[in-house]
């Protein structure tokens, strides 16, 4: 199930095209949790950022530097997302940092 999550989240981001930041930000957002809803069966793909790093069991199956990484993305995306200006990032960085986290995430499990 997992590698099945993992296949379909790199698809999807190999396919993902750079376009307006915000855009760009909540596709990559979806797939990054999508591949968590499927690897793990965590219910981050329903919930906002709050409920999602608040939650304590949130992500107990990955390792620390998992966690953290995965943390500071979903920091970076709620920034990108909710900035009452629309930020400057370049697209194309936060796609290649979805396809950074989804491999680290994908080696992060504990066993």
């Amino acid at each position: 199930r997992r590698r099945s999550a993992y296949l379909k989240a790199k698809k999807a981001l190999e396919a993902l095209s750079p376009s307006d930041i915000r855009e760009t930000a909540v596709a990559s957002s979806l797939i990054v949790r999508g591949f968590l809803a499927e690897a793990v069966g965590d219910p981050s793909l329903f919930e906002t950022h709050e409920e999602f790093i608040t939650r304590q069991d949130s992500l107990t199956r990955l390792t620390p530097p998992a966690r953290e990484a995965c943390s500071e993305y979903f920091s970076r995306i709620a920034r990108l997302k909710y900035a009452p200006e629309v930020p400057e990032d370049d697209p194309a960085a936060v796609i290649a940092d979805s396809r950074i986290l989804v491999e680290t995430l994908n080696v992060g499990f504990l066993p």
